[in-house]
């Protein structure tokens, strides 16, 4: 009984946790470059059928809100929420499904590289980057070995360009700094949201 009482209220949540995510990556991503479809279509429509990117949005929503609140804190209940969230994607991830379809553990790799910016943590969102760009070298590699109809996944070569644009440097030494253009700012959202978007984020 209590879960099904329950129930309203998280579907709720989760809706407001994706409105906020497209509210702030729209603003952000689309002012650097041309395909923020990437995050503003492709990681809705992942999210509608794979858990693992729904729970890895909502994750870095709530790490968004954290940050709009002055930072993330361990008593909060938007960094508790990401702490679910965050784990029970990479749960899902570990069981090791995306392997049939890469463009999922690469949208998962730029989340993580988006949750780790949002904490200030550039040693993670470097570390996601880089097993990101080493999942695309080995796709375009077996492509190339094997060009199967069935193995060609259209989605690849739009998440790579955002991928191109992550750089990764050398920050003293001993530490990597990824540098992710606009996001941190969270800026404004936008006062009416495309209809098709609306209908991704109340499919939830």
């Amino acid at each position: 009984m209590a879960q099904g009482s329950n129930r309203p209220e998280c579907d709720a949540k989760a809706r407001r946790a994706f409105q906020f995510f497209y509210e702030v990556c729209q603003a952000s991503f689309s002012r650097y470059e041309k395909n923020s479809a990437v995050w503003t279509r492709m990681v809705l429509q992942a999210s509608h059928c794979e858990e693992s990117i729904k729970h890895l949005v909502i994750a870095a929503s709530c790490l968004g809100l954290c940050r709009r609140r002055g930072g993330p804190t361990s008593a909060g209940e938007d960094f508790t929420s990401f702490l679910f969230h965050h784990g029970r994607a990479l749960a899902l991830l570990s069981r090791g499904q995306w392997q049939k379809k890469p463009s999922v553990i690469l949208l998962a790799c730029l989340l993580l590289v988006l949750c780790g910016q949002l904490q200030d943590r550039d040693d993670l969102a470097a570390q996601h980057a880089q097993a990101g760009k080493k999942i695309l070298a080995s796709h375009y590699i077996d492509g190339g070995l094997h060009s199967h109809a069935h193995m060609i996944d259209p989605a690849i070569d739009e998440i790579a360009v955002v991928f191109s644009k992550l750089n990764i440097d050398r920050k003293d030494g001993s530490s990597l700094h990824m540098a992710m253009p606009g996001m941190l700012g969270l800026p404004g959202p936008p006062t009416e949201l495309p209809t098709t978007t609306q209908q991704l984020i109340w499919s939830f």
